[in-house]
């Protein structure tokens, strides 16, 4: 048995504590290398906010789409981008990218979606 475990999140090692696991677990959060990414917009004074991870309902995507307008109606040079591969969305035939494309279909200037990069 190994010393020491890793985990990406301290959430996910308390998970995995609670379930017997172990409980010391070193902590290496999954990294975003912007140098292989089209992270820069067409304005660099623009804020971007950035989800990583894989685009699903479990992480929250559903209330970042309802968020969206409302930050754009004060905010409208913020531009969101969705880093991470798309699992099902609540439309049966669409996977979470173009579920979220279909829904801020008005803000889509805003909106950037690309899959995950791998390391």
């Amino acid at each position: 048995q190994t010393p020491v475990a890793i985990s990406p999140s301290r959430a996910l090692a308390t998970y995995y504590a609670k379930l017997g696991w172990r409980s010391n677990f070193e902590i290496v959060p999954l990294f975003y290398n912007t140098y292989f990414s089209n992270i820069e917009h067409k304005n660099p004074s623009t804020l971007k906010i950035i989800f990583l991870g894989r685009l699903e309902i479990r992480k929250g995507i559903l209330d970042i789409i309802k968020a969206i307008p409302l930050v754009l109606k004060k905010h409208p040079n913020v531009v969101f981008k969705f880093v991470g591969n798309p699992a099902a969305s609540p439309h049966p035939k669409m996977l979470m990218d173009e579920y979220i494309k279909s829904k801020l279909s008005h803000y889509l200037a805003n909106i950037e979606i690309t899959a995950a990069i791998p390391h």
